[in-house]
């Protein structure tokens, strides 16, 4: 740039002139690095850790068994359970005990129906040839009527009974199932492969259901979570450059891309999460170190720009007009932390005030 000074009353005031140059516009924000899919496995039943097989930093597969938490009545109500499952499926079989004696009445009631009925029929046969008396005939029904009877009952009891036990019995089965759910639950597994990033608990520890128990994410793949002002978040779009600065390498400048814009604002500190992703991996691993970030809104190359600082307003500028100076307006364009594109109003010979506000 074109530095000079220019005489005005007691005060120099130096001048400077517009330059070419590449600018870029871009959004601060900052964050932390997170591992993707990123989750905590929760207890999901109360007791105590008997087992933890994972320690921080171990690499873990989908299925792998990470705690067993148990209780004292554990395997007392599952030894219950089954024996009472098992009594009443005995007792709605075949060879069912307790319907033994109840299928017994059935058979001899029906033996004593059918041996009353075809005494009743022979009788009224005789009867119909005139052989017999009325009263023989009337006692042959009488029996046949009570064995009729006697059968109904014996079976409406049997079935009643069975009735009964059915009910029991899948009242059984449904505990048994239960209280082997609840045996499962106290094996807490891993979802999905990873590294365990984090671990709360230790065996011998108590622990109460959906307490986090430890941490576990993707060992590939790690996520930028950044947080933006809400007055910059309508500046963020899918795909926009992310530079990014972090504690552990703090003179590289990595390179990542926006993939998502969380809809929700943050109401505590007025901002918005959004995520990012390396466009090439890192060389460490390290989760959940804070970085810096400036996501790149717009660049241009051989852009005419001056400082910012030489702005009276954000469209006007003091320029040299002869022997005297005056404000004039200035159409600008992309605007970066230090420099300001000038699409019309001065150009590269223009000798702009910088210390405009010495005119005062």
């Amino acid at each position: 740039m074109l530095c000079g000074f220019f005489v005005c009353g007691c005060a120099d005031v130096k001048t400077i002139s517009p330059i070419r140059r590449n600018i870029v516009a871009s959004v601060y924000a900052s964050g932390e690095i997170v591992p993707e899919n990123e989750h905590w496995i929760s207890a999901e039943k109360t007791g105590t850790l008997l087992n933890k097989y994972v320690k921080e930093g171990d690499t873990v597969n989908r299925g792998q068994i990470l705690f067993v938490i148990g209780d004292e009545t554990r395997e007392a109500e599952i030894s219950a359970a089954k024996a009472s499952y098992a009594l009443t499926s005995l007792n709605v079989s075949d060879s069912s005990p307790v319907l033994a004696d109840l299928k017994s009445a059935v058979i001899a009631a029906d033996a004593k129906f059918i041996n009353d009925s075809s005494n009743y029929r022979r009788w009224q046969n005789l009867w119909d040839r005139g052989i017999g008396t009325k009263s023989n005939l009337d006692n042959a029904y009488t029996q046949y009527t009570i064995s009729l009877n006697e059968r109904k009952i014996a079976n409406q009891r049997y079935h009643t009974k069975r009735g009964e036990l059915n009910v029991s019995n899948k009242v059984a089965e449904s505990q048994l199932a239960n209280t082997r759910k609840d045996f499962a639950d106290g094996f807490i597994v891993s979802d999905q492969d990873g590294i365990v990033y984090e671990s709360l608990r230790d065996a011998g520890e108590n622990v109460a259901v959906n307490e986090k128990l430890l941490m576990i994410g993707n060992c590939a793949d790690r996520i930028i979570k950044l947080y933006v002002d809400q007055q910059d978040i309508n500046k963020i779009k899918i795909g926009q450059k992310v530079l990014v600065r972090t504690d552990q390498m703090p003179d590289t400048v990595f390179e990542a891309k926006v993939t998502f814009i969380f809809p929700s604002m943050n109401r505590n500190d007025q901002t918005f999460c959004i995520e990012a992703k390396f466009r090439q991996r890192p060389p460490y691993s390290f989760v959940h170190t804070p970085v810096e970030a400036n996501i790149i809104i717009e660049e241009k190359r051989g852009a005419l720009v001056l400082p910012r600082d030489v702005f009276a307003e954000r469209d006007s500028v003091w320029i040299k007009h002869n022997k005297s100076q005056r404000k004039i307006p200035v159409k600008t364009g992309i605007v970066s932390f230090d420099y300001v594109e000038v699409l019309s109003g001065v150009d590269e010979n223009t000798a702009v005030l910088v210390d405009w506000y010495k005119l005062r």
